[in-house]
């Protein structure tokens, strides 16, 4: 009855004393009770109004408060209806892109198209996975076509609601540029591949040394032993004052350069040491 006026019809003939009296009294409770339930009705109405409108302030005041949180984040948000496939994506989601606000249209068309080829199915199948719940969030890390034609990567998250029977109501998300963070570890990759291509190298050469190290040590000590041997044996004979100095100073010079090529071996094997020690640290 809240909100319309009463029609009250009487038939029936007139009444004199008690009966009217009666019949007075009867209306008035009628029109009490029909009162009561008129002020109820706008009390609850304007009690609903009134808790409808703090909801819906709340809900304002919850949305901004998001909008506000992710935009201090430096990220882009994506907000999308499942039912009607609206789709909203916000000023630092379409800057990211170099787009200003009115230069992309908001729908899923704009993202999907903008997706690199190589990383569509990739990222259409992690989507999927969590809009058939079978994955807690949705998390995508791909790159997208920006407006000069190059590629920036972003990080991709979001998070899907779904009604009682399963299918999903909404998702909503964000979009954050990870694209110095990706130069940033394929410079570290390509620094890890030099450095280890560096390592082999260096390896190889040290194994050319020492190879050339032992055959010229082969080809150094095998005459100069020989050269020593002769030596001596002339020493054993009678030789004039003259010719023995002579020969005890090519003795002292062989001796010296097979001590020095000695030396030259017992170096490279401990630096050959030293580099096996230095890679088991590292």
């Amino acid at each position: 009855l809240a909100g319309f006026g009463v029609w009250v019809i009487f038939n029936g003939r007139a009444a004199t004393g008690g009966m009217a009296s009666a019949l007075s009294g009867v209306l008035a409770v009628v029109l009490v009770i029909l009162w009561r339930t008129h002020v109820k009705a706008t009390a609850d109405r304007r009690r609903a109004e009134q808790d409808l409108a703090a909801s819906q302030s709340r809900s304002r005041a919850s949305e901004e408060r998001w909008q506000l949180a992710m935009e201090g984040a430096n990220e882009g948000l994506w907000d999308w209806i499942a039912r009607t496939n609206e789709v909203f994506f916000s000023p630092r989601w379409k800057q990211i892109l170099g787009y200003n606000d009115g230069e992309l249209e908001n729908v899923s068309t704009e993202w999907e198209r903008r997706i690199h080829p190589e990383d569509f199915h990739r990222v259409q199948g992690l989507l999927n996975d969590h809009l058939a719940q079978r994955t807690q969030h949705y998390e995508a890390e791909y790159r997208m076509l920006c407006k000069d034609g190059t590629y920036r990567w972003v990080l991709s998250r979001g998070k899907a609601l779904w009604d009682m029977q399963g299918n999903p109501v909404r998702m909503v998300g964000s979009h954050t540029d990870i694209t110095d963070r990706k130069i940033a570890e394929a410079a570290l990759r390509a620094a890890k591949e030099s450095a280890e291509e560096s390592s082999r190298a260096a390896a190889a050469a040290s194994k050319a040394k020492d190879s050339f190290l032992a055959h010229m040590s082969h080809e150094l000590r095998t005459p100069m032993n020989g050269v020593l041997g002769a030596i001596d044996l002339v020493l054993l004979e009678e030789l004039a004052p003259k010719h023995r100095d002579l020969l005890l100073t090519a003795k002292t010079s062989a001796e010296g350069l097979l001590g020095l090529v000695n030396d030259i071996l017992d170096l490279s094997k401990i630096d050959r040491k030293s580099t096996r020690l230095n890679s088991s640290h590292t």
